[in-house]
């Protein structure tokens, strides 16, 4: 599971959101999204990472964006 939320919009205008995996709360890493393009990218990732757990997270940034919701504010994504 990751869960991510809104926390700063960077000099590009994209959204920066920090991002941590199953409960390491201290462990965070950054994403950002772009509300016009809806690209979505790791600009610093978690310790202890494992790549699916950010392939998740853009992945789900990115369905959000597709499906309207061009600012999310905080989520999260859980697999099996």
């Amino acid at each position: 599971m990751v869960e991510y939320k809104l926390v700063d919009i960077d000099d590009e205008g994209r959204l920066v959101y920090e991002y941590w995996i199953e409960n390491r709360r201290d462990d965070k890493g950054l994403a950002a999204l772009d509300p016009e393009t809806g690209e979505a990218e790791v600009t610093q990732r978690a310790p202890g990472g494992f790549g699916w757990h950010e392939g998740h997270l853009l992945s789900d940034l990115r369905r959000k964006w597709r499906s309207g919701d061009k600012e999310p504010e905080r989520g999260f994504v859980a697999w099996y």
